[in-house]
């Protein structure tokens, strides 16, 4: 029901367990939210006890119920983009952590060629343990790459390489485009209960012109590529 802020910097997603959720209702699980480097973000993460949403390109109108997040406070960095913003919602059932990200915008392109993170992706990062260690403890690290025009996940050097169950679509829209994602908690080695928490962040690349990434935007990252070290 509410936001806590701590000392630390990380994004902490606190969940309670589903069953006490009625969609549409006014409960909402406990987002404990820290970080000392950039606004923090005010979105709740909805629990749901029988509706989970359709991973399809198009928007169910569950995700209406599910408060949004910002995602463009801190800018890590790159070429002048025509990249305007972007946000998130999540919610989650006992089996997945459901996440869409709306992402704003007008030049969308993918390299073939290239490195799949210097092209229009959104980046999901969860430390299933919230181990908060000094680099990827090889347990449930995870760096997941949802890459534009491309029907693959995509796992960054320093993440566990499992996408088993995992599950997403882009929905391509005028002025942008969403990201939305069904991440087992299996996967990600995670048994979710009342109090359990993950680490949690999420990029937007853009690449405008197919050479390097033009830039990448984060909500808690403090600078490129921070979350190879999942203590932030």
């Amino acid at each position: 029901d509410d936001a806590n802020f701590e000392g630390t910097e990380s994004l902490i997603l606190t969940l309670q367990p589903s069953s006490s959720y009625v969609l549409g209702g006014n409960t909402t699980a406990t987002v404990s939210i820290a970080d000392n480097d950039s606004p923090p973000c005010t979105a709740p993460v909805i629990g749901f006890a029988s509706t989970a949403p359709t991973i399809d390109q198009s928007i169910d109108a569950v995700w209406n119920n599910t408060p949004a997040g910002t995602i463009n406070n801190v800018t890590l960095g790159g070429m002048p983009s025509d990249f305007a913003g972007s946000r998130w919602r999540a919610m989650y059932d006992a089996t997945n952590l459901y996440v869409l990200v709306e992402v704003k915008d007008n030049n969308k392109f993918n390299d073939s060629g290239g490195s799949w993170w210097e092209d229009d992706v959104v980046e999901i990062f969860i430390d299933g343990d919230n181990s908060k260690g000094t680099s990827y403890d090889g347990a449930n690290d995870f760096q997941l790459g949802f890459r534009y025009n491309s029907p693959s996940v995509h796992v960054g050097g320093n993440s566990v390489n499992n996408t088993t169950g995992i599950v997403f679509a882009i929905q391509n829209i005028s002025g942008g485009y969403n990201v939305e994602a069904g991440i087992p908690w299996s996967t990600i080695g995670v048994n979710p209960s009342t109090g359990s928490r993950i680490g949690f962040d999420i990029s937007v690349d853009d690449d405008d012109n197919g050479g390097v990434r033009d830039s990448q935007v984060t909500a808690f990252a403090t600078t490129s590529q921070g979350w190879a070290n999942p203590g932030l």
